[in-house]
């Protein structure tokens, strides 16, 4: 019997889901790899634009473009301040997670509130939508 999704899997693949793009970020993997954590079409919206990304390739360059601006902050690693696990359904969860990105010396890039609506598809859990949060 499937008993839908679970807080405590959901956490460990979200932190699989930081570590990957960590990895990013330093530069040491690649946005095809980190792709694969994302449901096509993805949704991105900040204060400024809405984004919808139709393709795997369209994710891509769109976290190619996330990973140069880290490595041009010196960025080294992100810390997580908290994080709030929701379930909606067995196929559908959201993560609310309060994170500051971190330079190798510990300073500070910036601080993010981001909502991931997660789906479960064939495979694995998915971010299905990035939601940015106003400061």
């Amino acid at each position: 019997m499937d008993l839908g999704l679970i807080e405590s899997d959901i956490r460990e693949w979200f932190a699989g889901y930081l570590s990957a793009f960590t990895a990013l970020g330093r530069g040491t993997s690649t946005p095809a790899e980190v792709a694969e954590y994302f449901f096509v079409p993805l949704l991105v919206t900040t204060d400024d634009v809405v984004i919808s990304l139709r393709s795997s390739d369209d994710v891509a360059s769109w976290l190619t473009v996330q990973a140069d601006g880290m490595a041009a902050a010196g960025y080294d690693h992100t810390h997580v301040s908290s994080t709030d696990v929701r379930v909606a359904n067995g196929t559908t969860a959201t993560v609310r997670a309060l994170m500051v990105r971190r330079r190798k010396d510990g300073s500070d890039i910036s601080e993010l509130s981001v909502t991931y609506v997660l789906v479960r598809d064939q495979r694995d859990l998915r971010v299905h939508a990035l939601l940015v949060h106003s400061a």
